[in-house]
């Protein structure tokens, strides 16, 4: 089995990228205003079509990140000969 501190930098740059995207993803579910409130703008006039492609967007991301995280870990383990 392989020791979590040995996948490397890639490993954990996209396991904080798809963490940063799932956290987005839920303060958007929870708290759509929040684009609004951030940025001063209301770019979907109040219709919400903005805070769904945002956290339509970041779980997207998330499930990218979660594949390209199994790939490192699935490529990160030894070789056996059977």
């Amino acid at each position: 089995m392989c020791h979590p501190a040995g996948f490397g930098r890639r490993f954990w740059a996209v396991l904080a990228v798809g963490l940063l995207a799932l956290a987005t993803a839920v303060l958007t579910l929870a708290w759509p205003e929040w684009i609004e409130a951030v940025f001063g703008a209301e770019p979907d006039e109040g219709r919400g079509s903005t805070e769904q492609g945002v956290a339509v967007a970041c779980a997207v991301v998330f499930l990218i990140c979660v594949a390209a995280s199994a790939r490192i870990v699935l490529r990160s383990r030894p070789v056996t000969a059977e």
